[in-house]
């Protein structure tokens, strides 16, 4: 995978090119500060419809302080930031797009590590937090394992992970509330729950026009952490399968199946719990929410200390 540094070495959009050379004077020292890369979300309903955001702040040859801006769920790669203004502790900045204008006000807190502010659209506005992160952090890891017919690979790995906390994800690829919720278990419970008595298998799977092995390969992006394993399926059969437990008549999938330390695969493995992005469908007192999510997790964990 190419990183933004490469792309952005080749063919640029004009108007990026004239920010990235446009004369100015040096970056202050308190600009400086804000360079480099940046993640986290805007809070639409929190732990229930977040937005993330990726933002990279780049000190061009002049000395101007310009930035690039990606909304990954919407599928917005690298839109160029607008009036980016700052002082030693506060940044904004303006973003755009087809369907309006947004002005983004961030905090940096104390340790340099945390933009936190609002996001204000008209007469509406949302909390919105970004993290400093890295080129490489935001990089894939891992690869995508495609599951045989009869899934013994995700099977297999399930049972030889007994003893660990196990989530088994059922997603589509081309499913925004899907990747939603993949970037979402990694944000609230990954990034906080740093365990390695936590397993998560991702399936991504052919749910709906366009989904493919292909695209499915991309998704790694969202949810990066080394305890999680991505698999593709070609057919609905595992989504099938897990329709069950959920008393389901439509294949299951945009949910999430909790299992204990001590379960193992059978034939029609029983959960300790599950969640679901499907409204109406299946019942809202399991409807998916990130601070959910951890205290579930947390339920679940063996009580003796983690290993260091």
């Amino acid at each position: 995978m190419e990183s933004k540094r490469t792309i952005w070495a080749k063919v640029r959009p004009v108007c990026l090119l004239a920010l990235l050379l446009s004369p100015s004077a040096a970056v202050a020292d308190d600009g400086a500060r804000f360079v480099g890369f940046w993640k986290g979300a805007i809070i639409f309903e929190k732990g229930a419809i977040e937005g993330d955001m990726v933002a990279e702040f780049i000190a061009n040859p002049g000395g101007k302080l310009v930035g690039l801006c990606s909304l990954p769920v919407h599928g917005v790669t690298d839109k160029p930031l607008v009036d980016i203004k700052w002082n030693r502790d506060e940044i904004s900045f303006v973003y755009k797009d087809d369907t309006g204008t947004s002005l983004v006000t961030l905090a940096l807190s104390a340790d340099g590590k945390r933009l936190s502010g609002k996001m204000q659209e008209k007469d509406k506005s949302y909390p919105i937090y970004l993290k400093r992160t890295s080129e490489e952090e935001l990089t894939a890891k891992g690869s995508l394992e495609v599951l045989s017919a009869d899934n013994r690979e995700l099977r297999e790995r399930f049972d030889k992970d007994a003893g660990k906390v196990r989530l088994v994800v059922l997603l589509s690829p081309t499913c925004s509330v899907c990747i939603r919720m993949a970037r979402m278990i990694q944000r609230y419970l990954l990034e906080e729950v740093d365990d390695p008595r936590l397993a998560v298998y991702v399936v991504w799977g052919p749910m709906l026009e366009g989904d493919n092995q292909e695209v499915a390969k991309t998704m790694l992006t969202h949810l990066t952490d080394r305890r999680a394993v991505h698999y593709w399926t070609a057919n609905a059969d595992l989504a099938k399968l897990f329709s069950e437990p959920l008393k389901a008549e439509s294949p299951a999938w945009d949910v999430l199946f909790f299992f204990g330390s001590g379960a193992r695969w059978t034939n029609s493995p029983q959960p300790a719990d599950y969640a679901h992005q499907q409204g109406k469908s299946l019942p809202l007192d399991h409807q998916f929410n990130g601070e959910k999510l951890v205290a579930q997790v947390r339920k679940l964990l063996p009580a003796q200390q983690a290993p260091k």
